[in-house]
């Protein structure tokens, strides 16, 4: 084997080691995020924008969760809120920013409710429910 071939296969280990690397990264942030949402916390400090005052960051109920794709710049889970079946696929869009990796949240959302205006935003892109 020459010393080209000899680099050549170096250099391709290395960037299959840092692409693994890279993709546990990622998951292991999902996943984090997935348990965040199974304990009820507030994923805005995920988001890769602030949150503005008055804006409520809707949340699902989250018995269990099932990871389904993750991409470079989405993620994609089924969710079962507690009845015993994946009720909701929901789809996150996530960017990194100085190395950090951030959640991209929708835009800012408003509805009356009760005669007052209220203020939302969601950590998803995009849910399909398919129970009752």
């Amino acid at each position: 084997m020459n010393t080209a071939n000899i680099i050549l296969a170096f250099s391709f280990a290395c960037i299959v080691q840092y692409s693994t690397a890279q993709d546990d990264r990622i998951s292991d942030w999902v996943n984090e995020i997935c348990v965040k949402m199974q304990e009820m916390e507030d994923l805005d400090s995920y988001s890769s924008k602030p949150i503005p005052n008055g804006v409520i960051v809707d949340f699902v109920f989250v018995d269990r969760y099932e990871v389904l794709e993750i991409t470079d710049s989405d993620f994609t889970i089924s969710v079962d809120p507690g009845k015993g079946e994946y009720c909701s696929k929901m789809t996150f869009k996530y960017i990194e920013i100085n190395g950090d990796l951030s959640l991209v949240f929708s835009e800012v959302q408003s509805q009356n409710v009760m005669g007052k205006e209220m203020k939302s935003i969601q950590p998803w892109v995009g849910k399909e429910t398919n129970c009752k």
